[in-house]
Order: structure tokens, then sequence, then C-alpha cells
């Protein structure tokens, strides 16, 4: 999937595996906890939580649950907590 090639190959696995997971229409128990494992190491690391940001937007316009005025709240709010991030 060559998400970002500033990332290394196990942070890339774990995007596709956070990208599967978000696809799934439910997760069993083992599945859910695997995705708290990916969020805990987003929550360290800062360039791989925008890359599942980005996941989450590309999730939200593949299953249609963003109409165009939710869609253009969500992009503004994610440059906003990019331009944030970039300041820190």
């Amino acid at each position: 999937m060559n998400i970002n090639p500033g990332i290394s190959e196990y942070l890339e696995k774990l995007a596709e595996e956070y990208y599967r997971l978000g696809k799934l229409p439910e997760l069993s128990e083992q599945q859910g906890e695997r995705l708290i494992q990916i969020l805990e190491i987003a929550e360290a690391n800062k360039e791989f939580s925008e890359i599942l940001s980005e996941i989450d937007l590309k999730l939200a316009n593949e299953l249609n649950l963003l109409d165009e005025e939710h869609l253009t709240y969500y992009e503004q709010q994610t440059q906003k907590l990019q331009q944030k991030l970039k300041r820190e």
C-alpha cells in the first residue's frame, strides 16, 4: 500500500491492518483488542497518528459515512490539527 515512505515497514503493516479492521462491519473481541493496540502505538507516534487519521478519512469516504458538509468540516479540522502539531 506504500502509505508513507518515511515510516518503517512495521508501522506500514500496522496501518494496513488498521485499514482492514476499519472495513469490517463488526470486530471480534480479539480484533477490537488489536485495534486498541494499534491506537496506543499511534498515541506515542505523531506521524503514525496522522497516517491513521488519513486512513479514517479514506474509510469514511469509501463507506459513504460523510456527506459533503461533514467532509469539508473534517478536512478543515484535520488541517487545523496538523498545523497545531507542526507548531509543537
